[in-house]
């Protein structure tokens, strides 16, 4: 017996959703990224409250460029997390949480570099590089030995206070 997903009723359960979250990860891993994408999907649509498998999913779609998508699901796990809501208990939370970030600064680099922000409106690519320096500040800070953050909070260079200040409430908004 299945629901109208064809997911059998017990995968919805909250010891299987860990299941079927290895089952994603060993599917994306094997290069089947369809199958594990939509698996990563299907878990949300039973639990929006968990934030690895957007984490997951922020990764995927920063690897395949699709930097929307990435940032949404980097913006939910970041706030996720901020409220409490981390699944995974045997990794720190202030190493989970600054994985989150640094996925989003990640999503704001990359954004800032894409032709239309380098070279169109300016205000766009100031945000999306302040963004990216703050989520990579606030990585670091969650976690001192996240070396991609570490490396490009200081290669974007220093966040001036106007910037932090406008900024710092709205960077997991975005």
């Amino acid at each position: 017996m299945t629901d109208e997903m064809g997911t059998p009723p017990h995968w919805t359960e909250p010891e299987a959703l860990g299941e079927r979250f290895i089952v994603a990860l060993q599917e994306l891993g094997k290069g089947n990224y369809e199958t594990g994408v939509k698996e990563l999907q299907s878990i949300l649509k039973v639990e929006p409250r968990l934030a690895e498998p957007h984490m997951e999913l922020a990764r995927f779609f920063l690897e395949t460029s699709e930097l929307d998508t990435a940032q949404t699901h980097a913006v939910q796990a970041v706030q996720v997390l901020e409220s409490g809501g981390q699944w995974n208990q045997d990794v720190p939370v202030g190493v989970m949480k600054s994985l989150a970030y640094d996925i989003l600064g990640e999503c704001h680099r990359r954004h800032a570099e894409e032709d239309e922000n380098l070279f169109g409106e300016r205000e766009t690519f100031e945000h999306h590089i302040t963004a990216a320096k703050l989520a990579f500040l606030r990585a670091l800070q969650l976690d001192p030995s996240n070396e991609h953050a570490r490396s490009w909070s200081i290669g974007l260079g220093p966040v001036n206070s106007d910037e932090e200040s406008d900024d710092a409430d709205s960077e997991a908004d975005d």
